[in-house]
């Protein structure tokens, strides 16, 4: 069983305490607690990853095999392992809006390997489907760039999902986004740290999806990304729909 990683993955905790001396000691009485509650173990009840801890759960997404499988490949994958939960809610979110007509989108799918993940979760149902990828690649904004952003990263993206033959669309989403959306979406996971570009995507997907389809907001609960999120309420303000936030930072969203 891959189980996850522990981590403090939020490098602005800090900003929190009046002093360097008082986070440490907060992290150190976490570290305790995480220790005696026996987290990330086979068939237990707490777990301590993703800027969560949780204790007295069932953990389901622990279990389950079809997902412990599609997550296989990646098992080495620290950085992964230190977000399971959240990439298991991806892979349920994408198994509902699958029930509906449309294609499947990842906006901000960065290199790729949450994208796989849950496209192995539902693969055969995905393999019916159009499966669209956008992320600057190369030159991404300074609020969002990650170590793995380069030239050769949509090549890189390309041949991960190969599978699932996507359309790999490369560049600032302001610009590329609607000409390259779908005209339906069932699915979309929308992942751009950059609330400007969040504020301008989600009105274009808003349009596009089905009733019955599902988006996730990876930002959508950090407080570090509040604008992101602000940005999304504003917009759904006169709609029927609202943005449920989840204890793993995410935002769940169901078109009606």
């Amino acid at each position: 069983m891959t189980l996850p990683v522990a981590a403090f993955l939020n490098k602005d905790y800090q900003l929190l305490f009046d002093s360097e001396q008082r986070f440490k000691s907060f992290a150190a009485a976490v570290s305790h607690i995480a220790k005696d509650l026996q987290i990330n173990t086979a068939h237990g009840h707490a777990t301590f990853h993703d800027d969560l801890l949780v204790w007295f759960r069932n953990l389901f997404f622990l279990t389950d095999e079809r997902f412990q499988e599609a997550f296989s490949e990646f098992n080495e994958d620290t950085t992964l392992r230190a977000r399971m939960w959240r990439i298991y809610n991806l892979c349920w979110a994408l198994n509902q809006g699958l029930n509906v007509a449309g294609d499947v989108v990842d906006i901000g799918c960065y290199d790729g390997k949450t994208t796989k993940v849950f496209c192995n979760y539902n693969n055969s149902e995905v393999l019916g489907r159009n499966l669209y990828v956008f992320d600057f690649f190369d030159h991404a904004p300074e609020e969002s760039r990650k170590a793995s952003h380069g030239p050769d990263l949509a090549t890189v993206v390309e041949k991960r999902l190969k599978a699932y033959r996507p359309v790999v669309v490369a560049g600032d989403v302001t610009q590329t986004i609607p000409a390259a959306l779908p005209d339906r979406i069932c699915f979309a996971h929308i992942d751009l740290n950059y609330a400007e570009a969040e504020a301008h995507v989600f009105p274009e997907v808003y349009a596009r999806m089905e009733r019955g389809a599902v988006a996730v907001f990876d930002d959508f609960g950090f407080r570090r990304y509040r604008q992101s999120a602000e940005a999304h309420r504003e917009f759904l303000s006169d709609k029927p729909e609202k943005i449920l936030e989840l204890p793993t930072g995410q935002g769940l969203f169901l078109k009606v």
